[in-house]
């Protein structure tokens, strides 16, 4: 998951207000493959120090408000590292459910909330690092992304085995779903990705009509007014994966919207990777092609460069302007996810 999705978005001079804020001007790359964190100066973009060694398998990350502690799921692990950004150094680990994935944490920095596609989701205190609640959604679900309502009452989820969205209500622990309330006859509209536009009124879902004729996906997005829970349209992206640029893509994967909630940005992956440029007003599409495919991304605070994590351990730095790529080599093995500091 990339958390900065709903969190990572406060802009600067919120993130300042944050007590006990720093500014790290850091990027932190999960590396799977090699159960360890690269870090990277971000004013630089280079890499800092040897990789943090977690557990096995981690896969997704978050950082608090305060960018003083970063959290790593670890999927066959069943735990979750805490990392201290101020000493790159894991300073706890704590177990969770089974096959731990998606990780977020809220807007105030008090709780984060781990997510096991099955439909556990453990609740973290980060003053005490300890899980005080654990959700259960129940059978049927897999859960991908997170993000969580501006006032963290909600905690949004895209579910892969759904045409629509798990709500889970943070103040009594209860859950409903809600669909996208259109779709195809053949098949399904699996979410794999979530935004939240920094203003906090629109949640933006990616994801794949699966169809069971053609057995080709079909690229789309929608939108959800966040007063109503309504969606209001599926943009689909055309035959044979045309959010690719009208190449085939495997899947789609995540997507993030800007700090002035004027674009979107996604990556596909599989046999034709890209980062692609979702114009939010008009719904144009541009693409930049990428080496190996993006399995996560982020975009920094002016809104200038979009980071994602490649499957070929480095990270690419998409210039938004230029539509431009440069690469940051030097990390572990299978890269998971890309999150950055605020």
């Amino acid at each position: 998951m990339i958390w900065n999705l709903s969190n990572i978005g406060c802009c600067a001079a919120i993130s300042q207000a944050i007590k006990g804020y720093v500014n790290i001007n850091r990027a932190y790359v999960v590396n799977s493959g090699s159960n360890n964190v690269s870090v990277i100066n971000t004013l630089n973009n280079t890499v800092v120090g040897s990789p943090i060694a977690v557990g096995n398998s981690p896969q997704q990350a978050t950082i608090t408000p305060n960018n003083s502690t970063v959290y790593v799921t670890n999927n066959s692990s069943n735990t979750v590292s805490v990392i201290d950004t101020s000493l790159n150094t894991v300073i706890k680990t704590i177990n969770v459910s089974t096959s731990p994935m998606s990780i977020i944490c809220n807007n105030a920095g008090t709780y984060v909330y781990v997510i096991t596609p099955a439909g556990s989701i453990n609740i973290i205190d980060t003053s005490s690092n300890t899980v005080i609640n654990t959700i259960t959604l129940g059978a049927g679900y897999n859960l991908q992304r997170a993000v969580v309502a501006l006032n963290d009452s909600k905690l949004y989820i895209a579910d892969n085995n759904s045409s629509g969205v798990v709500v889970v209500n943070l103040s009594n622990s209860s859950h409903y779903y809600i669909d996208f309330g259109f779709g195809f006859t053949d098949g399904v509209i699996q979410s794999t990705g979530i935004a939240i536009s920094y203003d906090g009124t629109k949640i933006y879902v990616i994801g794949a009509a699966d169809s069971q004729y053609w057995q080709d996906y079909i690229g789309g997005w929608t939108v959800m007014n966040t007063a109503t829970e309504i969606f209001t349209n599926y943009f689909l992206g055309g035959y044979e994966g045309a959010l690719a640029g009208g190449n085939e893509a495997t899947y789609t994967g995540d997507i993030i919207v800007d700090h002035t909630n004027t674009n979107a940005y996604y990556n596909t992956g599989g046999s034709y990777t890209i980062i692609g440029e979702l114009v939010l007003a008009t719904n144009a599409l541009s693409f930049a092609p990428s080496a190996g495919y993006a399995t996560g991304l982020c975009i920094n605070a002016t809104d200038t460069t979009v980071y994602t994590s490649q499957n070929n351990g480095t990270a690419a730095l998409l210039n938004i302007s230029s539509n431009t790529y440069a690469y940051i080599n030097g990390l572990g093995s299978a890269p998971s996810c890309i999150i950055l500091s605020k």
